[in-house]
């Protein structure tokens, strides 16, 4: 194998690793979402309401602006 392969291949497998571990993010904050942030919104303190709805208001920022 020559050196430009030899790059090309590790390069490679950094990349699938980066990509397995966004995927791994990705589920986190799914869980996020639906577990605490549902918990948050049916809690009876107004404050981690609150909370949840800001929390929610700027995820949807970032899709908003991800999406221009």
């Amino acid at each position: 194998m020559t050196m430009i392969g030899d790059i090309k291949q590790r390069s490679l497998h950094r990349a699938k690793i980066l990509e397995g571990q966004m995927h791994g993010v990705q589920k986190m904050i799914e869980n996020h979402i639906r577990t605490h942030i549902k918990e948050s919104l049916s809690s009876s303190s107004e404050k981690e309401q609150e909370k949840a709805v800001a929390e929610l208001l700027a995820l949807y920022e970032l899709t908003s602006v991800r999406s221009k």
